[in-house]
C-alpha cells in the first residue's frame, strides 16, 4: 500500500457518474414486456388496421394473474374480429385523418368486455369507431390466478387507421 499512488479526484468522479447509469439500467430492465402483435393477411376490402398489443394487467386484489384472458380462437381471431367489424368513417376519410387510437378495456371475471375507454385519442370520429368495435366483442375466456380463481384483467388494443394515396390500406 505504501508504493501505491493515491487515486485522483477525477477517477472517483467517474465512478460516481456510473451510479445513475447503473440505476437506469436496473429500472428499465425490470419492466414487463408485452407480447408482439400477430399478423393477419389483409383482404381486398380492408378499411382499417387493428394492430394488437395485448397488455394484461391484473386488477384483482388477490394476486398476480397467471393465465391471461383469451379471445375465442386466440389473438389471430381477435384481429380478424376487429378487422371485419371496423369501418373507416367516411368523414375521417374526407378529412384525411389517420393514425392510431388506443383503447383500454377490462375483461371481467365472467369474460365480458367492460369499461372500454380511449387511452390515446386521435379524433372523436375514429375514437368512437374503435370504441364501437371493442364494445361489441364477444366474451373472452377469463384470466385466472395461480389458484385457479377468475380475475379481471385490463387490456389495451391499439387500432391503426391509415390512408395511402386516397386508398384505405391495412398495415
Amino acid at each position: 500500500m505504501m508504493n501505491k499512488r493515491p487515486s485522483l479526484r477525477i477517477g472517483r468522479a467517474k465512478y460516481l457518474l456510473l451510479l445513475p447509469l447503473t440505476a437506469a439500467i436496473l429500472a428499465f430492465g425490470n419492466t414487463a414486456i408485452v407480447g408482439a402483435a400477430p399478423t393477419v393477411k389483409p383482404s381486398p376490402k380492408t378499411t382499417a388496421s387493428p394492430a394488437l398489443a395485448l397488455a394484461g394487467q391484473d386488477t384483482s386484489e388477490n394476486g398476480v394473474v397467471t393465465y391471461m384472458p383469451k379471445f375465442p380462437g386466440g389473438d389471430a381471431a381477435l384481429l380478424k374480429f376487429i378487422h371485419d367489424n371496423l369501418k373507416y368513417p367516411a368523414e375521417a376519410v374526407k378529412q384525411k385523418i389517420q393514425g392510431r387510437v388506443t383503447v383500454q378495456f377490462t375483461v371481467a371475471k365472467d369474460g365480458s368486455v367492460c369499461d372500454a375507454h380511449i387511452l390515446r385519442s386521435l379524433s372523436p370520429i375514429l375514437d368512437a369507431e374503435a370504441l364501437r368495435v371493442v364494445n361489441m366483442m364477444p366474451a373472452f375466456q377469463p384470466g385466472r390466478l395461480k389458484n385457479g380463481e377468475a380475475a379481471q384483467v385490463k387490456y389495451c388494443v391499439p387500432v391503426t387507421f391509415s390512408l395511402m394515396a386516397g386508398k384505405k390500406v391495412f398495415r
